[in-house]
């Protein structure tokens, strides 16, 4: 059984997390006609430094899933997106806008 949102275009939330009663949505990112808009769970991790580690762990999932569905080189894909991250992080294309909305 797989679980969907409201959204057509939403991703189907893993099998392995249905089940499992610790697991928390950590982010949504979506990318649409105004930018990119994001859902954070904050409290998920209260130290800042620890987002760092998930991003970097995200990163190598990206890098593996472009491997395992394009054939493309896990350690040359790793390397592109942070290439790509740290061109951004110096030198920004867009600026964050929004508020945070607290529940």
């Amino acid at each position: 059984m797989s679980e969907r949102g409201s959204h057509e275009n939403e991703l189907e939330v893993p099998q392995a997390i249905i089940a499992d009663s610790r697991a928390r949505e950590l982010a949504r990112v979506w990318g649409g006609a105004s930018g990119m808009t994001v859902a954070l769970n904050l409290d998920a991790w209260p130290d800042p430094a620890t987002w760092g580690v998930a991003l970097a762990d995200l990163v190598r999932h990206l890098a593996n899933g472009y491997a395992q569905a394009r054939g493309l080189d896990s350690e040359a894909s790793a390397r592109a997106i942070r290439d790509a991250f740290d061109a951004e992080w110096h030198h920004p294309t867009d600026s964050v806008k929004g508020n945070l909305d607290q529940p």
